[in-house]
């Protein structure tokens, strides 16, 4: 089961994304069976979900919601910090 072994995953590096931003794709709304984990995902960092179905028929998408999750520390990079 992908959720599982996203959860899992997560898990086990959970450290490694407190504070950066997240982008997943699937499908909307979560199911009720779909990890604690997964579902308080935004809890610990900034997450943006792409529909599944949504991004079948729309990719361009996945680069939108990168391009806008990664806007912070772009800016911060060009001004001169470290992101």
């Amino acid at each position: 089961m992908p959720t599982t072994a996203l959860a899992s995953g997560l898990l086990t590096g959970l450290d490694v994304f407190v504070g950066r931003p997240i982008v997943m794709i699937t499908k909307q709304p979560f199911v009720e069976s779909a990890s604690h984990l997964l579902k308080g995902l935004h809890r610990v960092g900034s997450v943006r979900t792409i529909d599944f179905d949504e991004f079948l028929d729309k990719p361009g998408l996945l680069t939108e919601a990168i391009l806008a999750a990664t806007e912070r520390q772009r800016e911060a990079v060009d001004a001169g910090f470290v992101a």
